[in-house]
């Protein structure tokens, strides 16, 4: 756990850094996080709730009938086949850490960097995907006891993958779920794997290989046992040898049991990432 001063008070900053927000081109750093200003790391804010970005807003469509007695009629999706959504707006509020910088400080690096400013957008609760759109600081409040400070913005209505990760699925009725992504590597990268989900009807899973394709008995990089359903994503990093060559990697999930007749087929869907 770390340890810091925060308004006076000795307090755990974990929880801090894991509800974060980063702001920046979308750029990856060499540990695989979204680079650019970070509210915990680089500003000390602390959220005053759990950052959620809003939902997205919906252009309906409804045309009145004279003499017609069912209501309106609903022709939100008739042009389109699709509901149009608009963007999403809204704002976060954070504490500021008094101990660390005035908050006056703080306050003017946060306009300087990102008001009234295009950016990409990631949460660290989502830090494989991004949002985007303008922000802005849209309220400052200096109290007694503490200052805090809002960030504003509106956003594009759908979250992206970040370009480096890649999103695979399967699924399979035996004891093996194979995940593959075609790619060259060379060594000296890491490989990021985190697990979104492993849907199974038998009750404990065994382990998480990763594997490099095209090579000799496509040898084994790295695995994790899981012992149990987990509770959480898992993730874990794999180097990547110096000395072999890639046509491709794969995700191994493999299973305790066979499934059932009459069961559904176990799936699972993991984000596979590149880090320098």
């Amino acid at each position: 756990m770390s340890w810091d001063y925060v308004n006076g008070i000795i307090v755990n900053t974990d929880s801090f850094q894991d509800h974060s927000i980063t702001f920046g081109d979308g750029t990856l750093d060499t540990q695989g996080r979204f680079a650019g200003k970070n509210t915990w790391r680089d500003w000390h804010l602390i959220p005053t709730t759990r950052p959620v970005v809003a939902q997205a807003g919906i252009s309906t469509s409804f045309v009145d009938i004279p003499g017609r007695r069912n209501g309106s009629i609903d022709m939100t999706d008739s042009l389109t086949g699709h509901v149009i959504y608009g963007a999403r707006s809204g704002s976060f509020q954070f504490i500021v850490d008094n101990d660390h910088e005035y908050w006056e400080t703080i306050r003017s690096k946060i306009v300087s960097y990102l008001h009234g400013k295009r950016m990409k957008m990631c949460l660290e609760d989502e830090p494989y995907y991004y949002y985007e759109g303008r922000f802005s600081l849209s309220e400052m409040r200096s109290e007694a006891s503490y200052s805090t400070i809002t960030i504003g913005y509106a956003l594009e209505p759908y979250k992206k993958t970040n370009s480096n990760f890649h999103l695979l699925s399967g699924s399979t009725r035996n004891r093996n779920i194979y995940l593959d992504y075609p790619i060259s590597l060379s060594g000296g990268e890491k490989i990021k794997v985190r697990i979104l989900s492993w849907n199974q009807p038998v009750s404990n899973r065994t382990s998480i290989a990763v594997h490099a394709l095209g090579t000799p008995d496509n040898v084994k990089l790295g695995t994790i046992s899981i012992n149990t359903v987990p509770s959480e994503e898992v993730e874990f990093t794999v180097p990547v040898p110096q000395d072999i060559t890639y046509i491709g990697i794969r995700v191994h999930c493999r299973n305790a049991a066979t499934i059932a007749e009459g069961q559904p087929d176990a799936t699972a869907t993991a984000l596979l990432g590149f880090v320098g």
